[in-house]
């Protein structure tokens, strides 16, 4: 269990196993989510070195399943008052309280605590942990040591909401226990940096987010921190956070591009063959002048002209 009395030291960290991996790859390919009997099998063949840079990066595909329609949610960092960059959050809905909390954590929307009397928002905290190899933590916008923090629910802990996802790579995303025990969440969390499954938290620390992108910027923090102490070795700030918009899915809009140019060319077809029918009857009418033709002899052929511009419409509809 991550709490912020006693963090969980390195010394429990899986070793990296290629087949352990392979075993989480292929179970999250089929969309089942990990076997913890299967992974732990793994543990008991040899271990080979830690994952290179790129393997982290496609580990982190693997964290869990997206799902349609998340709420995305985002942090600039600083280090050392410097611009770092920009990582994304997607939040799970099936963790509505926890995303909640999340979000309005990240807008400010709430305004300020009516218990501390601080803003409850990330905006200007620090990550005041930092294990290499191992995780990230902040959220304690109140003191920033580790010993704060609040939640959205006036200011109280809430419950562990559910444990539908697993710690199952880099970029995951999860809750802290305040004081070390079940149902102690407030404002502070932590991201994955292990490339191993945290499978020890599992069903003790409240996984309901990833990171979306971002993740190149998660190893270059990762050389900021310290195996034993945790004490980050620059001062890691969240200059600001907030909502990411949702953009319009590109279907709809490629649909609707292709419904105004379809409206475009039958409104100039139209015009066209307006134009056309006026230049044929200006000439007819010029041939009746001169006695080249009958009036009578024009209605008829005009006729003939409507009924086949109609079948040829009829034939173009079918």
């Amino acid at each position: 269990m991550i709490n912020n009395i006693n963090p969980t030291t390195t010394e429990n960290v899986p070793v990296h196993s290629n087949i352990k991996i392979k075993i989480e790859q292929d179970l999250f390919i089929t969309g089942q989510f990990m076997s913890l009997s299967a992974l732990q099998a793994a543990e008991t063949l040899d271990k080979p070195n830690q994952l290179s840079d790129s393997q982290e990066l496609n580990a982190t595909e693997r964290v869990q399943r997206p799902i349609n329609n998340n709420d995305v949610v985002f942090f600039d960092i600083t280090v050392n008052n410097q611009y770092y960059g920009r990582i994304t959050f997607e939040l799970y809905a099936e963790t509505p309280k926890t995303s909640t909390n999340f979000k309005a954590l990240c807008t400010g929307e709430m305004g300020v605590s009516l218990n501390s009397g601080k803003p409850l928002h990330y905006k200007g905290s620090k990550f005041h942990k930092l294990y290499t190899d191992y995780i990230i933590q902040g959220g304690d916008f109140t003191r920033g040591d580790g010993r704060g923090g609040e939640s959205i629910y006036q200011g109280n802990y809430f419950e562990d909401e559910n444990f539908y996802f697993d710690h199952s790579g880099p970029g995951t995303l999860a809750m802290v226990n305040c004081i070390g025990k079940e149902n102690t969440n407030t404002s502070q969390f932590f991201i994955s940096l292990s490339p191993e499954p945290l499978t020890h938290l599992n069903g003790k620390n409240v996984v309901f987010g990833r990171v979306k992108s971002g993740r190149e910027m998660l190893i270059e923090l990762n050389k900021l921190g310290d195996p034993d102490s945790g004490v980050p070795k620059a001062e890691i700030v969240i200059s600001d956070c907030g909502l990411c918009e949702k953009p319009q899915p590109k279907v709809i809009e490629t649909e609707c591009k292709e419904d105004q140019k379809l409206s475009e060319l039958m409104i100039t077809d139209f015009k066209t063959q307006i134009e056309i029918q006026e230049k044929l009857h200006q000439a007819a009418q010029s041939l009746i002048n001169s006695g080249i033709i009958k009036q009578e002899q024009f209605m008829d052929i005009d006729e003939s002209c409507n009924d086949a511009s109609r079948d040829t419409q009829d034939s173009q509809m079918q």
